[in-house]
């Protein structure tokens, strides 16, 4: 997926236009495309599909994108584990997906698994140490 397709695909989901989006999505699924994937994995517009049925296609989505490296899904997984969000609360899981993301070059994620560091050490210092700033 072109970056301008994943910035238009984005907006459709922040402005709830979830029909449009899921016909959009459509070739892009056809290829595999992970972000694609990703995107669909966040919303359903069926009506058959229960709240429940949904959080556990996502999580399954989400484990299966993070495998693939995709830094988005490693992301939400990670924080899906740091507060049992639909998966058994594992803190451990959570530093090891957000270190991931953040060895992939996710500024942000290199930031959470610093205070998640700070946190769990009681060691403040380390952001500073590492450079790394809020945004």
């Amino acid at each position: 997926m072109e970056n301008n397709d994943a910035v238009r695909l984005q907006n459709l989901m922040n402005k709830g236009e979830l029909h449009v989006l899921a016909e959009e999505l459509k070739p892009f699924l056809a290829e595999g495309d992970l972000d694609a994937r990703y995107l669909n994995c966040l919303f359903s517009i069926d009506p058959d599909e229960s709240g429940e049925e949904m959080d556990g296609r996502r999580i399954t989505e989400l484990k299966a994108l993070a495998l693939k490296w995709h830094r988005p899904s490693l992301i939400d997984l990670a924080w899906a584990y740091r507060y049992g969000d639909d998966v058994e609360q594992d803190r451990g899981k959570f530093l090891q997906l957000m270190t991931a993301a953040a060895l992939l070059g996710d500024e942000q994620a290199k930031r959470h698994v610093a205070e998640f560091i700070e946190l769990e050490t009681d060691n403040a210092g380390l952001c500073a140490a590492l450079g790394v700033t809020e945004e």
